[in-house]
């Protein structure tokens, strides 16, 4: 297996296997979801977002309620969050409740003999992510607040 920038993995195309970007970027297209930005319309996020099985995930054997390349990611306090989950634990999330977005890339692929431990570290940082924002917020005056 290949760790680190390998030239050859990161011009390998592996279709629904891989990807190389920065945490930033995968915030940005959840930001997209999130905000109702013109990249999507409120159609298309309603269709990305419509449950397609309730049916537990064949690898993770759990109810990931999945959406088209989303799954649900409810975390207290964000009870519509969606997002996805990649390999040893990089992913994103949003809520369209708060217009919240975060994108979670790491460079931990020698740990991926511990990838149970890691594949949720997305998920732990989520409920502390989402209550510092909602605490920001409620600091600023509601006639400054963005409207939905």
């Amino acid at each position: 297996m290949a760790l680190g920038p390998e030239p050859a993995l990161l011009r390998s195309e592996m279709p629904g296997a891989n990807g190389v970007f920065t945490a930033r970027a995968v915030a940005g297209v959840y930001d997209a979801l999130a905000t109702g930005t013109r990249l999507f319309s409120r159609r298309r996020i309603d269709a990305i977002l419509r449950l397609q099985t309730p049916l537990p995930d064949r690898n993770l054997l759990l109810p990931m309620g999945w959406r088209l390349g989303y799954h649900s990611f409810p975390i207290p306090g964000a009870p519509k969050g969606f997002g996805h989950i990649g390999f040893v634990g990089s992913g994103g999330w949003a809520d369209l409740d708060s217009g919240l977005a975060v994108g979670f890339v790491h460079n931990w692929l020698p740990e991926a003999l511990r990838l149970p431990r890691d594949q949720f570290v997305l998920t732990r940082l989520l409920t502390p992510i989402v209550r510092a924002a909602r605490a920001r917020q409620d600091r600023i005056p509601s006639q400054l607040r963005p409207t939905a």
